[in-house]
């Protein structure tokens, strides 16, 4: 009886430094779990908590995503569905964004205009350019029109291969066909320069200047709040700030001066840090981040409005 009574304590002692063991388990892993995510939480809330300096936040593309504030499209996968892929986005109008997507069928590719409306999600298709002699740069480094595949400028949308340009008028849905070097490519006025990782040049028809990024963070509270993380260290000790600037970092979008810059978090993911510059009073103003996940990289999208 004794022998047995003897059993039954073990095995309930046994149960018992079981069920301590595995409740001390999931304590540990909760507080490594926490432990490791308290960073990047406290990033999140700080930088989301950064108000925008101004009342009209454009529209971004990045990867195939559409951000309008808080609003999300994503049209590579709408473009998936259609069984093309997404190259990148040229503007809005008329309540859709129009894109450029490819195609292969056989040995045959293509380039297309399509479009999505914001609201129904409708995919229509607008023209193509049969067999182009590049491939699509999803990628290009503003600057040149004529180096660009794809662009949007005053009301119309164009596609090129450098041997031919193919027009489509957004008002009339018109398609002009036209020789590479026959077309009247119009002339960038203002672009960009990287000059560094902190240091950015804006060349405008008035002269050029150039900005780092602690001056810029002078004259404006939300990209102060930006210059701050630059003093906080991610898993491998570098900062979240290492390369803000790059060469795609200033953009001239309806008239606006932006500029875009990156900041990573704990673990090393990419926020892209969209910023404005009014030229003829110098000021700057913080619009603007989205999450870009691996790599900082984002454009600002036109908006053409119906009979402009």
């Amino acid at each position: 009886m004794s022998k047995k009574k003897n059993v039954l304590k073990i095995l309930l002692i046994s149960i018992l430094c079981l069920t301590v063991t595995a409740l001390l388990i999931c304590f540990s892993l909760s507080y490594i779990v926490n432990l490791l995510t308290r960073p990047e939480k406290s990033f999140n809330n700080k930088i989301t908590a950064i108000a925008s300096e101004s009342d009209e936040i454009p529209y971004i593309a990045s990867y195939g995503n559409l951000y309008q504030e808080k609003k999300i499209i994503s049209i590579s996968e709408l473009c998936e569905k259609q069984d093309m892929d997404y190259e990148n986005t040229l503007c809005i109008y008329n309540n859709s964004v129009y894109f450029v997507c490819t195609e292969h069928k056989e040995a045959k590719r293509i380039w297309c205009i399509a479009s999505v409306n914001l609201e129904t999600l409708d995919f229509r298709t607008h023209c193509s350019l049969d067999n182009p002699t590049e491939i699509y740069d999803r990628h290009p480094i503003p600057g040149d029109f004529k180096k660009l595949n794809g662009y949007y400028y005053d009301g119309k949308l164009i596609l090129n291969d450098f041997v031919t340009v193919l027009e489509y008028d957004l008002a009339s849905q018109s398609v002009t066909q036209y020789a590479y070097n026959e077309y009247d490519f119009p002339e960038i006025k203002v672009f960009g320069s990287w000059v560094d990782d902190e240091t950015v040049k804006i060349h405008t028809e008035l002269g050029e200047k150039t900005f780092t990024l602690n001056e810029i963070s002078q004259k404006s509270p939300g990209i102060s709040a930006i210059y701050d993380f630059k003093e906080r260290l991610n898993w491998d000790d570098k900062p979240y700030i290492t390369h803000f600037f790059n060469e795609r970092s200033v953009q001239y979008v309806d008239d606006k001066i932006y500029v875009i810059g990156e900041v990573r978090n704990y673990h090393g993911q990419a926020y892209s840090i969209v910023m404005q510059y009014n030229e003829i009073n110098d000021t700057w103003k913080y619009i603007t981040n989205i999450y870009t996940e691996d790599n900082g990289y984002c454009y600002i999208i036109p908006e053409c409005m119906p009979n402009s």
